[in-house]
């Protein structure tokens, strides 16, 4: 079994789910369907719960050790009542290629109506920039086309570092220190375990 490990510091208001999961997935080498379906119940079948998530919210803030208001905030709320609102969103995954450069995705950029970033002005891509397929939230790898596999956009290479558990007897004395803070939170959501491949 491994655990896939997570820090509330790294949840910036606004992230979708899809922004948390590719974080976790990346981190821990897990699927990232895998994440997606324990994190809010979104699975090849029903891509929904991904921007309208299922679960309770209360739920959400408690496996990723934030407030209530920030999980509500990591997605576009409750699944709309007419058939016209749900029409207005994408399932496929679009985005501003500004910030997915700096790892974050907005669950508003779902919204058809929205064609440009409101803070970069970038038009809002739906396809992948190599295969120009659209690419399913719901993909193996984090931050990449779930066709062609093709990076949407590369994480630091000192990005592990955020993760590392800091702990004396772990790092020791005389090993380099992570850029987080030693009192920074970092847990393992309580029922976020999934089977080693042998």
């Amino acid at each position: 079994m491994i655990a896939m490990p997570w820090s509330a510091k790294w949840f910036v208001r606004g992230m979708s789910l899809w922004a948390v999961a590719c974080r976790l997935a990346w981190v821990s080498t897990v699927p990232l369907r895998v994440v997606l379906e324990h994190l809010c119940g979104a699975n090849l079948q029903s891509r929904v719960g991904l921007w309208f998530p299922a679960r309770e919210v209360g739920w959400v803030a408690s496996e990723l050790g934030i407030s209530d208001a920030l999980a509500r905030s990591a997605s576009l709320g409750p699944t709309p009542e007419s058939l016209r609102h749900r029409q207005e969103v994408c399932l496929r995954l679009r985005w501003c290629p500004t910030c997915l450069e700096q790892w974050y995705h907005s669950p508003h950029f779902q919204h058809l109506c929205l064609t440009h970033c409101p803070v970069h002005g970038c038009a809002l891509l739906d396809f992948c920039p190599t295969c120009r397929r659209a690419v399913d939230p719901l993909g193996d790898r984090p931050w990449a086309c779930s066709s062609c596999g093709g990076v949407l956009c590369r994480p630091p290479e000192d990005w592990l570092l955020d993760f590392q558990v800091p702990r004396d007897e772990v790092r020791g004395p005389e090993a380099p220190k992570s850029r987080a803070a030693d009192e920074a939170t970092m847990f393992v959501p309580s029922s976020v375990l999934v089977s080693a491949p042998d």
